[in-house]
């Protein structure tokens, strides 16, 4: 779908681009292309796509993989996405936001049998990957269009590690494929964009998990603030009891939580947690 394609459906159905929906059209049929072979789609794959607008990647998921699960929430633009599923049996339009859909009731994603691609609307990116990551149904991969710096942030360095970043490294080792000019959407956003892709995702360290995020999380609690510091506040934990342990763990003292990498979380937390 081209901007002239999209114009023409857009005065077709009368409709205008909702901001609060965070609807920037993708019109470059070759970054469509491009984001099907970052995905390396196989014929038995099941698609959840979030956000799926008028169906221009839905429809070139829908010609790599055997099922595309569409979640689109907008009441104006669903009927295009139906109608488009009319003439493609293999894709499941769900008029709903990702985050009301009952899960349970598709087996696919239950069993984590599933991969999310998609054109994220800019807002909901770190809710996205918090949700199916952390909670559930987790699936086999990930590969998904969103605001590039979010995607730097995702891929910081130690010295710049953030709360996203380290969730994310948790599951997966993330890469930005490629990145995408605002010219290539409809209406053109502000900022540019970048496909992240993360691959074989699952658990890959032996750690409980709700501990890990429940430490990680009061560890980034004021960055401004040591580690040693957000910890003590947050565990409740004697300051010298966390110093004797950040010098077994060969930590500074006033280390602050951005410049940790993640096997360096994954030793301290549990250390911390079983002190």
């Amino acid at each position: 779908m081209n901007k002239s394609e999209l114009h023409y459906l857009l005065k077709k159905y009368d409709i205008q681009p909702k901001r609060d929906f965070g609807q920037n059209f993708l019109i470059d049929q070759n970054i469509i292309n491009k984001i099907i072979k970052t995905a390396d789609l196989q014929k038995n794959d099941v698609v959840l796509e979030i956000g799926a607008g008028f169906g221009n990647l839905t429809q070139a998921l829908s010609e790599n993989c055997e099922k595309v699960i569409a979640v689109e929430p907008d009441n104006e633009i669903f009927p295009v996405l139906e109608n488009l599923s009319k003439a493609n049996p293999n894709i499941i339009p769900i008029k709903k936001g990702i985050f009301d859909v009952d899960f349970s009731a598709i087996p696919e994603i239950k069993a984590g049998k599933y991969k999310i691609v998609a054109n994220l609307p800019y807002q909901i990116t770190s809710h996205v990957f918090r949700t199916f990551l952390e909670h559930g149904p987790q699936p086999k991969a990930i590969t998904v269009m969103i605001q590039k710096e979010v995607a730097e942030r995702i891929m910081a360095k130690v010295g710049q590690k953030n709360l996203l970043a380290l969730s994310i490294e948790f599951y997966s080792d993330p890469e930005i494929a490629f990145k995408v000019s605002r010219s290539c959407f409809y209406p053109q956003p502000k900022v540019d964009s970048a496909v992240v892709h993360l691959p074989k995702i699952g658990k890959k360290h032996d750690i409980d998990e709700k501990r890990f995020f429940q430490v990680l999380k009061i560890g980034f609690s004021s960055k401004r603030k040591t580690l040693v510091n957000n910890l003590r506040n947050g565990l409740k934990l004697d300051k010298n009891e966390l110093i004797i342990i950040f010098n077994k763990q060969a930590l500074k003292e006033n280390i602050r939580p951005q410049e940790l990498d993640l096997e360096q979380w994954v030793k301290l937390i549990d250390a911390v947690s079983h002190k």
